[in-house]
């Protein structure tokens, strides 16, 4: 059975302007497991984990649907195996949302890509509604919690999603996609809610572009946290205080004229 993965809590930190730490270079480890829950992410509320079952549906809420639009979107690739020791990968989106007007709105939007085919699929056909077994999945984790943990949790029950990034792509963290006419409903661990909530997200594009210069990771860039020595300067480094991507244990990351990031020795108190 395949463990549907939980955001860290620094990650929902970062799409909500919190302190928020990045992956480290090369491949990752994945930002959990549906095992032990905790941080409320993806599949699973704070403390259940990923549970089974339950597809998106429940009654015609479609006319009460709120919709709402993305930002500062993020995205990267991960590997995992399953309770069975079977390796799996999958490319994970996630965004900030905001109101149809432009207001911000406190939640997440994930997108998980257990499979790397391009095309257009049916959010809402037997196997996509079933938010344990999609193999293109989309959830929103809303109102979230001091401890990051998600009070409303919606799946998607109806639209659709194209994929145009190639599987050579999604190993470099980025991502061409649209969702299109998607509508989430709120559920819980036994499934959708009856007379819960409605999301819909008209049509947006999932996009994650390279960046000109930068030799890392691009889930790396601009994360909150300061990458050096990755060619173009890391923004994270105006502010941020640890220094990663150095040798040095007490390194700060120095802009040249250039306009890339060094490593240097810094001054000893």
């Amino acid at each position: 059975m395949r463990a549907i993965p939980l955001i860290a809590v620094s990650v929902l930190g970062l799409i909500l302007g919190l302190a928020a730490c990045g992956s480290d270079g090369g491949e990752s480890e994945p930002p959990g497991n549906g095992g032990s829950g905790g941080a409320g992410g993806i599949g699973g509320t704070g403390g259940t984990g990923a549970t089974a079952g339950g597809g998106a549906g429940g009654g015609d809420v479609e006319e009460q649907c709120i919709t709402v639009k993305l930002r500062d979107p993020k995205g990267g690739y991960y590997r995992d195996e399953d309770d069975d020791g079977k390796a799996y990968e999958w490319y994970e989106y996630w965004s900030g949302l905001s109101t149809d007007t432009g207001g911000p709105r406190q939640g997440v939007l994930f997108v998980g890509l257990f499979e790397t085919a391009t095309g257009t699929f049916d959010l809402g056909s037997s196997t996509n509604a079933d938010h344990e077994l999609c193999a293109q999945c989309l959830w929103i984790n809303e109102e979230l919690d001091n401890g990051g943990n998600a009070i409303r949790r919606y799946f998607q029950k109806s639209g659709s999603l194209g994929i145009l990034s190639s599987v050579v792509e999604l190993n470099e963290d980025l991502l061409n996609a649209t969702v299109k006419n998607v509508v989430l409903v709120e559920y819980d661990e036994d499934g959708p809610l009856t007379g819960g909530g409605c999301l819909r997200i008209v049509d947006e594009k999932l996009v994650i572009e390279p960046v000109e210069g930068w030799d890392c990771r691009r889930l790396n860039y601009n994360d909150g946290r300061c990458d050096c020595e990755c060619g173009v300067w890391d923004p994270d480094c105006d502010t941020a205080g640890e220094v990663y991507g150095c040798d040095l244990s007490d390194a700060i990351c120095e802009k040249t004229p250039d306009g890339s990031g060094v490593c240097a020795e810094g001054l000893s108190d």
